[in-house]
């Protein structure tokens, strides 16, 4: 399956703004994909991996990619060389196009040749062997992505061509984008969320910038107030870093939306930032979602607030939700179990080599999403991941409603550790309003002195997203020096 992806027309209006200012029409882009598509030519469909994030030159080669009917495979242009070996290594890319950050001498030793320049010093590199071989890639495959938080050696998501243009209609008609709006790249394009922005608003006839800079930088937001941008897609830590940094909202002139996904924003922020926004005739959208529903599955709109405050929000467009058990029976409104999500942008299933992007679709449109929730009059509202617990003396304590309870404006998580307690990591060191309520709830729920376990870091571990990265905290939680830590009760005041 190939042609224009997400229907791109060829018109006058605005669709990339490049680093260095230059803009490109739809036109423009359209005719720089189609020279770019030549560089890709292939007998056959192949697999593209794509090592590179925001230079124009790597929109290029997605999109000529998915033009040719080919599947990308969008990876962290930052993945360690051994991690870069190992996926090159399982997945046998025929191409692989790499910007500036990756090595050539690592494509050199895996077997790949130099074959053409494009935008921002991106280049494409093509297998030396001989590719007839190689498991063939089923026909309605057109990406492949890391699930959230992977470098190597990973699980990655197939997604057809028919779900990113799925979700891309979906987002389009929750956000209202129309080809006047203007969004930037202020998260990673090998990033679900990241690439949901650039898909979008390319579907809409809209345009987005090309912008490597960090939102919690200056001149991420002098750049985005210069260049007129009208949407910004922001995960938590970009919120709880404006909150800390008081930044003012109002200062935004010309925006008409903010997104908030990759994880759950306090309610205390939402409140907040959904109150400053609309004093400028702005809102906030809340969304959930998961790499394997290609991106976006939930919004809570502005108007939905602050009533629904605490809510993913309603299906998008196109999709559905249901509330289920382990049997996959459907459980009545305020009933916790798995959150299940029917839809055209579910993925088609895992992959862990070449041989698996033969597959033929496996899901049927149906996620099992392993995050547990309960509905209350279509509204979605979250409470924890399954197996995110612990049973300490038979009684159970889930990690994200603690987390929730504790978290106020400090950054912390907890895992689980050795044995049946958990260790709460905090950075900067607990304030004696964490540390007391803590102990309040070991008191209530009678649990153990041992149960919780407090440990400072300079900094939570994060995913290239922003998200806390609990594989590493759960390492850290069971090293031999910790078990031996004391417990709560002995770092208690007296």
């Amino acid at each position: 399956m190939g042609g224009r992806p997400f229907g791109l027309r060829s018109t006058s209006d605005p669709a990339l703004i490049l680093p260095g200012g230059e803009i490109w029409s739809h036109a423009d882009l359209i005719s720089r994909v189609d020279a770019t598509a030549r560089h890709l030519d292939r007998p056959n469909k192949c697999l593209v991996a794509l090592l590179a994030d925001r230079q124009p030159g790597a929109v290029l080669a997605y999109l000529a990619a998915l033009d040719a009917g080919h599947a990308v495979a969008w990876l962290r242009p930052d993945l360690p060389p051994s991690a870069l070996s190992g996926l090159l290594h399982d997945f046998q890319p025929e191409l692989v196009v790499a910007g500036p950050s990756v090595a050539p001498g690592v494509l050199e030793t895996a077997g790949y040749r130099h074959r053409a320049v494009l935008p921002g010093e991106v280049v494409v590199h093509e297998s030396k062997g001989d590719s007839v071989g190689a498991d063939r890639i089923d026909s309605a495959t057109a990406l492949v992505l890391t699930t959230s938080g992977s470098t190597g050696g990973a699980k990655m998501v197939r997604l057809a061509r028919g779900a990113l243009e799925a979700n891309a209609a979906a987002i389009v008609a929750a956000l209202g984008i129309t080809s006047r709006d203007r969004a930037v790249t202020s998260l990673p394009l090998h990033y679900t969320y990241g690439l949901s922005v650039l898909n979008s608003h390319l579907a809409a006839g809209a345009c987005v910038a090309l912008l490597d800079t960090s939102p919690t930088a200056t001149r991420f937001w002098r750049e985005f107030a210069r260049l007129g941008c009208t949407t910004f897609a922001g995960v938590p830590l970009n919120f709880e870093f404006l909150a800390t940094h008081r930044f003012d909202y109002t200062a935004l002139a010309g925006i008409r939306a903010m997104t908030v996904a990759g994880g759950r924003l306090a309610d205390q922020h939402v409140a907040e930032v959904a109150a400053a926004l609309a004093q400028i005739g702005a809102g906030l959208y809340v969304m959930y979602g998961q790499t394997e529903a290609t991106a976006r599955m939930t919004v809570l709109e502005p108007t939905d607030l602050p009533a629904r405050l605490g809510s993913a929000g309603r299906a998008v467009p196109g999709g559905r939700l249901s509330i289920e058990d382990a049997g996959g029976v459907a459980l009545p409104d305020g009933t916790v179990g798995e959150v299940v999500y029917r839809g055209a942008n579910v993925m088609q299933g895992y992959a862990t080599s070449r041989a698996d992007l033969a597959l033929p679709d496996e899901t049927g449109g149906v996620l099992r999403t392993r995050d547990l929730g309960y509905l209350d009059g279509g509204f979605l509202y979250l409470v924890g991941r399954i197996g995110r617990f612990i049973k300490p003396a038979g009684h159970r304590v889930g990690l994200d409603e603690l987390e929730r309870r504790l978290g106020g404006r400090q950054p912390l998580a907890a895992v689980p550790a050795a044995g049946e307690r958990a260790v709460v990591f905090v950075e900067s060191g607990p304030d004696p309003e964490l540390v007391a309520g803590l102990h309040a709830l070991t008191s209530e729920a009678r649990l153990p002195p041992s149960t919780f376990v407090l440990r400072s870091v300079p900094a939570l571990p994060r995913t290239g997203p922003g998200k806390v990265d609990y594989a590493t905290l759960a390492d850290w939680a069971n090293e031999p020096t910790l078990r031996t830590s004391a417990p709560l009760t002995k770092s208690m005041p007296r």
